[in-house]
């Protein structure tokens, strides 16, 4: 079992207190080893109070609302599962001419896509990804990092938000 929790406590206008803590598996294709953890931090700056993301629910359908110029929150991802911890990830996004993904099982680093040779606006990966819970981002041709649609939207601790998913 892993998982991991924080929290936030304002102190004032440009500080706040960060806490956290958790559990991580091995992970024989990096060669960690399971551990716990448990961190203390103090952000400086601008400290803003946020609402709750509203979440967004995956749906097999498109987006039927149109935008006046295409953005990355135009970005839709689909989960697919296959065998062992293998999962595609397929990232519909209209226009794109680069896709890239970062997640917390990519250890926040960028992964391209590649463009589906079979429909269009799909961008697809597959990922070694265990079980559990996950958070991901999606950026188009460059732009900013997004919650992509067909994730739970949630706040992130540096004022932006994070999709996140579970994989049963």
């Amino acid at each position: 079992m892993f998982g991991e929790g924080s929290a936030t406590l304002t102190i004032g206008r440009q500080a706040a207190l960060v806490f956290s803590a958790g559990r991580y598996p091995t992970d024989v294709v990096s060669g960690s080893l399971a551990g716990r953890y448990v961190t203390a931090a103090v952000r400086l700056g601008r400290i803003t109070v946020r609402t709750p993301a509203t979440p967004v629910l995956s749906g097999n359908s498109r987006a039927s609302e149109s935008h006046s110029s295409p953005s990355a929150t135009d970005a839709r991802l689909e989960i697919e599962t296959r065998r062992d911890d293998d999962v595609r990830l397929t990232v519909y996004t209209p226009g794109a001419t680069v896709v890239e993904i970062s997640g917390d099982f990519t250890d926040w680093r960028p992964v391209a896509l590649s463009r589906s040779p079979t429909t269009a606006d799909a961008w697809v990966a597959s990922l070694r990804i265990p079980r559990g819970i996950h958070r991901i981002n999606v950026r188009r041709d460059g732009g900013p990092w997004m919650a992509p649609g067909g994730t739970t939207r949630s706040a992130d601790d540096y004022d932006g938000e994070v999709g996140v998913f579970i994989l049963p």
